[in-house]
């Protein structure tokens, strides 16, 4: 009987494009992404979440009764008035809310003529108690979102004082986040009731996501210009992640909004991570199990292979790149060399044989592909993309993380100066 090494009987082998597009095998550990460190580590942790605590009441309002979240102290100067429910979320779900001020005849907040309506809206995210229990097998952790979330903030204060109204407290934090390009939270209250539900309170931005604008579009997707502008602002939402030394993990479309002044924002931060240095050195995050849209999953992440946090978010910028410019096509479902032609044709850069795979109106067993027509009828081809956002698509999209570029690398690519 053969004998091998123990190496050789642990490690798995990967199959990754080369340069020269040639495909060649090499070992699934360490070596196959150099990196400054001996070993990846394990994520930082964020300091814990800063929750208070609330109550929801039901308040008559005419002949009809509300929900009010009110902050629980003896005298409460303001409350969310919980609209509507925009949306159903893993855990709850996602509301539109308007501040609430006291009123004159202020007494315990029960009557709707205690407080008055303001013009600022808010977004409430709620994480139902029972749907939390029931969470322990997800990859989201609503205490680390917030925990982010507050962390990411204070950095972007710089720990500076809040003001103590809550209005202007929140037009405030509504300025920081159209600079920063990151949703940022203006607090975190927990039920004291039965309900024992969370929320946390952010920002409302008014555009909904890049799904929802490409919906209002009435052309093919958008323009490059177009493109160009929510790419700059996704970059700099990114580097703003990055250099307060997070990696989102779940960049994409679904997940970047757009204010009224068409400014886009990275929200959603339930699978982010605090990327692990040592000696002043980035280093390899474990395997964290795959996570976010497939799509946008990078391939070192589906191979479950330590991964970098920089590298992980840049590579989904290129599917958002194309998803925007199509109207909501992805080119590809997943990024793995040897499941999906789709994938192997775009590194090789066999453009006639990945646009005739996209652009089919079956798949491979004979049931229709909604996505195929949809890009065959809108006249898809290579002519759609000019040949800098490929060139710009394809080097973001590196199967190697490390020779992918950087944010400041694409920032420089000649596809921003095009005309």
């Amino acid at each position: 009987m053969s004998t091998t090494s123990s190496t050789e009987s642990t490690e798995r082998a990967v199959t990754i494009a080369c340069d020269d597009d040639r495909p060649m095998v090499l070992p699934l550990h360490l070596k196959t992404y150099p990196h400054s460190q001996s070993a990846p580590l394990k994520p930082g942790k964020f300091p814990k979440a800063k929750i208070n605590s609330c109550k929801r009441i039901m308040v008559q309002k005419g002949d009809d009764f509300v929900q009010v979240l009110i902050p629980k102290c003896k005298t409460p100067n303001y409350a969310y008035w919980l609209q509507k429910s925009k949306r159903g979320t893993l855990y709850g779900n996602l509301w539109r809310a308007v501040i609430l001020t006291r009123g004159d005849g202020f007494k315990h907040g029960k009557q709707w003529d205690e407080w008055k309506i303001t013009d600022v809206k808010c977004a409430v995210k709620e994480f139902e108690h029972e749907k939390l229990k029931n969470s322990k097998d997800s990859n989201e952790d609503p205490y680390k979102e917030i925990a982010a979330m507050q962390y990411i903030k204070n950095i972007v204060t710089e720990g500076k004082e809040e003001e103590e109204d809550v209005l202007e407290r929140a037009r405030q934090n509504r300025q920081r986040v159209l600079d920063s390009r990151v949703m940022l939270p203006l607090e975190a209250m927990k039920s004291t009731g039965t309900s024992k539900s969370i929320y946390l309170v952010m920002t409302y931005i008014e555009g909904g996501d890049l799904i929802d604008q490409m919906d209002r579009v009435e052309d093919y997707g958008f323009s490059e210009y177009d493109c160009r502008q929510y790419m700059s602002d996704i970059l700099k939402g990114v580097e703003c992640l990055h250099s307060a030394g997070i990696c989102h993990r779940d960049l994409s479309a679904e997940n970047v909004l757009v204010s009224k002044e068409g400014i886009a924002v990275i929200a959603d931060f339930g699978m982010c991570l605090r990327i692990p240095y040592y000696r002043q050195k980035r280093c390899l995050i474990k395997d964290q199990h795959s996570c976010g849209k497939l799509y946008c999953t990078p391939p070192e992440v589906i191979e479950k292979l330590p991964f970098d946090g920089h590298a992980t978010d840049i590579w989904a910028l290129g599917p958002i790149l194309f998803k925007m410019r199509t109207g909501g096509a992805v080119p590809w479902e997943k990024a793995c060399w040897g499941y999906n032609l789709k994938f192997k044709y775009f590194l090789r850069g066999n453009w006639k044989e990945w646009v005739e795979l996209l652009t089919r109106s079956k798949t491979s067993d004979d049931t229709v592909d909604p996505v195929g027509l949809y890009l065959r009828d809108n006249g898809f081809s290579v002519n759609t993309l000019s040949p800098q956002c490929l060139d710009l698509m394809r080097k973001i999209c590196k199967f190697n993380p490390e020779k992918r570029l950087t944010v400041r690398e694409i920032e420089q690519h000649p596809w921003w100066f095009q005309e």
